[in-house]
């Protein structure tokens, strides 16, 4: 257990989706009995179900070549079924395991006691932290082995017994822990008396059994000694079992070994949470804010964090401080106590009833619960009825809709502990907080949606490496304008400090939508429309795919981009993709950061090509918007100091067709982010 790097199944599998030499995707009928000859080899099974998988998908395509439809239709829903088989085995019922959690590029060396400590600073705070006793005596030992070889020389241990009889056992064992006996208990309250008793200036709590890596008090005491102004901060996590091994488990719809700390507000878009291991915070917010809420059994440490959020100021260590120890069996249990206590905290801070921002936060909660508990139940009566008496339930807050249908969320069994070695990947940047300093840059990004991973086009792939390179030296904020239909499955969201969406303005502050822009003039719907049937449409000046941006720029992206622009300007605004408008809606004289275009493909090259193909009436309209792409295009242009493009072809193209300066284009060419899916040599 020295040193562990969190990883995800999915990078590597990912590999075989880029590279046509594993020929996993075209390979036919051939690679999937070659398959099947690897898997007899090394299994000594006929067959497993990755193997039928992948010639059940071949048998399948194979027969719709051959116009078998029913034939193919059968194929494929056992393909479905063994899919689901897979995702309960590996993830959160998708084909590939564990969707949607970012690596973690730090080794994980555990504290022990081995080495010498490094040499005492005088000036770090002293740290206190609570440990609540409600298990056995082995998990215990490993948390205070932990926390003893962590050699920090201003830390108290306050043991509260809460009526598990230890104390009396361990209190002549381990001199050093202060020891408390409050029988009849909760975890809450044992860890409210153990801060109360504790005089350190920094206060913390762990479980017994979780344990913290190696230099992690020290690194926490140096970052509160250098910013003074720090209130609390907290880092990532890695689940493991009672043996010490990484332990995937249930999180909410995926199964991940690797706890991401991320935090968020109730009734933000997205909620995460952060690990209660990896959590320190000044005494004063203890004093002035309370401690943990004991009618909260789930979610006491999300409330503690949020509450003390609103007051103070917080900031993540981005390494892995803590290792949390996973306890098998009640993972349902558990899902659904979180859901319903979640649920209490969240409804109070929806939008006011009646308004526009509480109906997308009604309807976006009705879409999450059925996908939630009844993704296989098919659109029709019964699944109208279900959304309705959600939306009266939680629209008139009649009761809790969470405590319906508790057996209907999925809860998936604990993995068995990893089989193959895992790859050690490169080590992270040091946190910048631990050094007193923030980022040098500052990055807003802009595009139609977020882009995430897996991506469903090239351009959100590069958008998304492009951000991933950003966040190394920026601090970065994504804004998007477009209300698209939620991505089924998870995915992996790009690093960057906040994101701002049309539900998120629209519930947090709903003064920032521009309500009269939300709808196009009539004049603009009916051209729009023409436009759309390849009819020939005099007047508007730009081509279709913009002309249908401006709304949702103009309504949710400006008004809430332009107060960011005066209250903080960042160095640099991204504007993704070409057909992006948003520069065209900006006051010049209110923008004092640099604009950098983000363009993917040669569009006026494009939109030309398919005008000469097509005759008649579509032809005529085609090359009246070809015509409307190049205006745009140029435009466009004039508005930006740099643009980034894919290849060394579209940079000539902008110089010569526009005249746009060579020296202000960086070429950043399509490629696979090798640092997350790298490639695998072998000998045939």
């Amino acid at each position: 257990a020295r040193d562990w790097p969190a990883v995800t199944v999915d990078d590597f599998l990912g590999v075989s989706r880029e590279y046509d030499d594993t020929k996993t995707r075209t390979g036919g009928f051939g690679r999937g009995v070659e398959i099947l000859k690897m898997v007899q080899e090394h299994s000594g099974a006929d067959v497993t179900p990755g193997a039928l998988l992948y010639l059940t998908e071949i048998l399948g395509n194979l027969a719709r070549g051959l116009e078998l439809n029913e034939v193919a239709r059968q194929h494929y829903e056992v393909l479905g079924d063994i899919c689901e088989h897979l995702g309960d085995l590996f993830g959160g019922g998708h084909w590939t395991p564990e969707h949607g959690d970012p690596g973690d590029r730090i080794y994980l060396p555990v504290a022990t006691g081995a080495e010498d400590g490094p040499p005492a600073e005088p000036d770090l705070p002293s740290v206190g932290l609570a440990i609540p006793v409600m298990y056995g005596l082995d998990s215990l030992r490993a948390t205070l082995d932990s926390l003893h070889a962590q050699a920090y020389p201003k830390l108290e241990i306050q043991a509260v017994d809460g009526g598990a009889g230890w104390s009396s056992l361990e209190a002549g064992r381990c001199p050093t822990v202060e020891w408390t006996s409050l029988p009849d208990t909760s975890p809450a309250e044992a860890i409210n008396a153990g801060w109360q008793r504790s005089r350190a200036e920094i206060l913390g709590w762990v479980r017994p059994g979780d344990r913290l890596c190696a230099g992690v008090l020290r690194a926490v005491g140096r970052t509160f000694a250098d910013n003074p102004q720090l209130d609390l901060i907290f880092g990532n996590a890695i689940f493991v079992d009672a043996d010490g091994n990484p332990c995937p488990v249930e999180m909410g719809g995926y199964r991940s070994a690797f706890w991401l700390g991320r935090h968020s507000t109730p009734g933000a878009e997205t909620n995460w949470t952060v690990p209660q291991s990896t959590v320190f915070f000044r005494r004063r917010l203890l004093e002035k804010l309370g401690g943990l809420d004991p009618s909260l059994p789930y979610l006491a440490d999300f409330e503690l964090v949020n509450r003390y959020a609103r007051h103070g100021r917080i900031a993540k260590l981005e390494r892995t401080l803590a290792l949390v120890r996973v306890r098998p069996g009640g993972e349902k249990i558990r899902w659904n106590g979180y859901l319903k206590e979640y649920y209490r905290l969240n409804r109070p801070t929806w939008p006011r009833f009646g308004t526009l921002a509480f109906f997308l936060r009604l309807n976006q909660f009705r879409i999450d619960f059925l996908a939630r508990k009844f993704s296989r139940l098919r659109r029709g009566p019964k699944r109208w009825a279900l959304g309705l008496m959600l939306m009266l339930a939680a629209g008139l807050r009649l009761f809790n809709p969470e405590r319906l249908f508790a057996g209907r969320l999925k809860a998936l069994p604990l993995a068995p502990p990893f089989l193959l070695p895992i790859p050690r990947l490169r080590a992270a940047p040091e946190p910048t907080w631990g050094k007193g300093r923030r980022a040098e840059l500052r990055v807003f990004f802009c595009s139609p949606e977020i882009p995430v991973q897996p991506s469903r086009s090239g351009q959100e792939a590069r958008d998304f490496l492009l951000l991933r390179n950003l966040a190394r030296f920026c601090s970065v904020e994504v804004y998007s304008h477009s209300n698209a239909a939620p991505r089924q499955g998870q995915h992996r969201w790009p690093p960057a400090e906040r994101f701002h969406t049309p539900a998120g303005t629209a519930a947090f502050s709903p003064n920032l939508i521009s309500r009269k822009d939300s709808r196009p003039r009539l004049r603009t719907w009916i051209s729009s429309r023409l436009r759309q049937l390849l009819l020939p449409v005099l007047g508007p000046r730009c081509p279709l795919q913009v002309t249908e941006q401006f709304c949702s720029v103009r309504a949710f992206l400006r008004p809430a981009l332009r107060k960011a622009l005066k209250r903080q300007p960042p160095d640099f605004l991204f504007v993704s993709p070409q057909t992006n408008p948003l520069a065209m809606t900006l006051p010049m004289d209110e923008v004092k950061s640099r604009l950098v275009l983000v363009l993917h493909q040669p569009e006026t090259v494009q939109a030309e090509a398919v005008a000469r193909e097509r005759g008649g009436l579509a032809g005529l309209a085609l090359s009246m918007e070809a015509a409307r792409t190049r205006w745009f295009e140029q435009e466009n242009l004039a508005y930006f100091d740099g643009v980034v493009v894919p290849c060394v072809e579209e940079r000539d193209r902008l110089v010569s067709s526009y005249g746009f300066p060579a020296e202000r284009i960086l070429v950043l060419p399509r490629v696979v982010d090798t640092e997350w899916w790298q490639p695998l040599t072998t000998s045939v």
